[in-house]
């Protein structure tokens, strides 16, 4: 995977500038190269130096609209519940933040709510 001297893919990248037409353009490109592992891995699980995925990047900087794209990602990946849970709602960064604790720093009610409706998707709300 490409990366920047920070980490960065361009899936970050793109993630952080909300930029989903180009993140569904990535998206459908790869499917026929790609496996479904790979896919997991950038989305999900690659981190960049400071610890961020792609989906804290897109939490962390409000992309609501990235955030849901990546939740129908997830989901057409079929992500296991534990993958899931692990992965997109007790990630930690570096600094041991979680998604909650990045939804809240951008003051946006509309991330916390976006974030809490797909934990209460998966009955998750407990964890949050």
């Amino acid at each position: 995977m490409d990366q920047n001297e920070y980490g960065k893919s361009v899936w970050h990248l793109e993630a952080a500038g909300g930029h989903v037409e180009l993140l569904e353009k990535l998206w459908g490109w790869p499917k026929e190269k790609l496996n479904t592992d790979y896919l997991k891995r950038v989305l999900f699980v690659h981190e960049d130096i400071c610890g961020f995925s792609t989906w804290c990047y897109a939490i962390r900087e409000g992309r609501v609209d990235v955030m849901q794209k990546m939740w129908g990602c997830a989901e057409e990946l079929k992500l296991t519940a534990d993958e899931l849970k692990n992965k997109l709602f007790l990630a930690v960064d570096r600094d041991g933040n979680s998604a909650i604790y990045w939804a809240a720093c951008t003051g946006s009610s509309e991330v916390l709510e976006t974030l809490w409706g797909l934990s209460k998707e998966r009955n998750y709300m407990q964890i949050l």
